[in-house]
Order: C-alpha cells, then structure tokens, then sequence
C-alpha cells in the first residue's frame, strides 16, 4: 500500500500544492518566464532543471506540504535521543512536517521561500531535517527522478497552459 501512495499520489498531491504557492504568492508570471526561457524546442537539460526557480519554488512547496506527512521506522539498535530512551525495535515516528517548521533549521519556517533551496543555500543543519521523500536507508529510491519529473511538467505547464489562462501572464 505505502508504495502505490507514494508512487501515485506524491506527484500529484505536490504539484497542486506547488501551484497554489505560486499562485498565492504572484509568482506565476516569474515561472512562465522560465518556462519560456528553458522549454525552447528541446526539453531543459537535468543541469539548467537544477539551477531552475521553479525547482527552488518545488522543494520549498514540499517542504510546506510534504507529501508524506508522517514516517514510520523501527529502530535497528538502542539510542538516547534528548534525553529519552529508545530501545531496538521500537516504533518511531517522524514528522517531516514539525521538522520543515521548525525555525531552528528554516527561519520564518511559514514563509515561503524558494529561495532557501536556490544553489544549495540550505545550512548543513537544514539539510538533515528536509525529508519530503524520507531519509537515510529508506529515503524513496526515486525521489530524484520525482522532483525532476515534477519541476519539468510544472515548466511545461507554465508554458503551455498557464500563459493563456492567467491575466498578466500573455
């Protein structure tokens, strides 16, 4: 069951919220503009996918709204943690959700920002807390090939449908 979820409903569930962050926020014009300028006649490299806006604004929305807003684990041996206890076998459960708003790691943790994710501008403390596809050994095998195949319908989007549809944006 975990992996039809998260293959068919992670996509969709983050685009709608990606959407309505740009929406919110007038940023639509900004991601047609992209769009425009990366889907020419060939499909954006994975590099220029990289170092896109609209990847930033992504993993800024799903920071926001992970997809899975609550992890299961098991823990694999005895460990303290803040001055609890845990021991093996235990059941543990994350929340990606109270860690991507906790000012500790994203200060104005309810702000959207995109820019926290533009050129790996996340402090080394945030990047250990940023779990929209999990974490560690279990971290989702495809969570690359996800946020690529994500960033790159929203730019199509942006171009093809959002230009015509959006007052300002033509």
């Amino acid at each position: 069951m975990q992996l039809l979820y998260a293959g068919h409903l992670t996509i969709p569930y983050s685009l709608v919220n990606f959407w309505r962050e740009i929406v919110a926020h007038d940023l639509v014009a900004r991601i047609v503009s992209e769009a425009d300028r990366l889907c020419t006649d060939d499909l954006p490299t994975m590099a220029a996918l990289s170092r896109s806006y609209c990847l930033a604004a992504l993993q800024e929305s799903m920071r926001l709204h992970p997809p899975a807003p609550i992890l299961y684990r098991e823990a694999t041996s005895a460990f303290e943690l803040s001055g609890f206890e845990l021991a093996k076998d235990v059941a543990v459960w994350v929340s990606p959700h109270l860690l991507h708003n906790d000012d500790r790691y994203f200060p104005e943790p309810n702000r959207f920002v995109p820019e926290r994710f533009m050129k790996e501008r996340l402090p080394i403390n945030s990047r250990s807390v940023y779990m929209p596809f999990g974490a560690g050994q279990r971290k989702c095998i495809a969570h690359l090939f996800a946020l690529y195949q994500m960033a790159l319908i929203a730019l199509l989007m942006a171009r093809r449908v959002m230009q015509t549809s959006i007052p300002g944006t033509t």
